[in-house]
């Protein structure tokens, strides 16, 4: 359905639709498409490339902003000639804890760096989604100028394996191992005696409290 229609994104009036797009995941260019609303990833909003959502006058319409992708300062190669290309993290906070660590490549004593997107006229590359009854309109602008990130799925592989070797072992061996931890803690050596409170109902009872304190202390010193 790409360029059968003369839309734009901010159109007050959107065309109707006879037949849909196949959705694609790494859309690079300026591009127009339309998704049915049943597709899942169109939903989602699912990229190839890292975007995140960007402040939009227009509350209808959604703007997402392309972050790059982070690559060896050394452009180094794995053992299996690809570059790293790692995806950058969607929070400022922890895209910069990115920046600056060390190369995941073995074999490369390297650091992690940005490499920024701007492939629209200097500035990053910008999607747009739009939910209609009729579909979902979406419209990308600018063409990336940086290689493409590495895909989700190898994150989500590494957790899920994090995960099942945890779930693994077993809570006898956790507990010992814990236990194991712990520091030992000094034993006095004259095991301190046990003082009963007693209390006389004839008395007030703070005031016996009070001389209970005192005669303790003065036994332990």
């Amino acid at each position: 359905m790409e360029d059968l229609f003369e839309w734009d994104i901010n159109d007050v009036q959107l065309p109707q639709v006879g037949q849909f797009d196949y959705f694609r995941e790494c859309v690079d260019g300026h591009a127009k498409l339309i998704y049915s609303n049943e597709c899942e990833e169109a939903r989602r909003h699912t990229s190839g490339w890292a975007m995140r959502n960007t402040n939009n006058h227009n509350v209808v319409i959604l703007k997402k902003s392309c972050l790059g992708v982070l690559v060896c300062d050394r452009n180094c190669t794995s053992e299996f000639g690809e570059k790293v290309h790692m995806r950058p993290a969607i929070c400022d906070k922890a895209r910069k804890k990115q920046q600056g660590r060390s190369c995941p490549n073995p074999f490369c004593g390297g650091k992690l760096i940005s490499m920024p997107c701007r492939g629209h006229c200097g500035y990053p590359v910008t999607h747009f989604w739009r939910h209609a009854p009729q579909g979902i309109f979406f419209q990308s602008k600018g063409v990336h100028d940086h290689p493409r990130p590495e895909p989700k799925t190898h994150n989500t592989e590494l957790r899920k394996m994090t995960k099942k070797t945890n779930k693994q072992r077993s809570p006898v061996s956790a507990w010992m191992e814990s236990k194991a931890e712990e520091p030992s803690v000094p034993r006095s050596k004259y095991p301190l005696p046990s003082v009963q409170l007693k209390i006389s109902p004839h008395k007030p009872i703070i005031s016996q409290v009070r001389s209970e304190r005192h005669v303790q202390i003065a036994f332990l010193i």
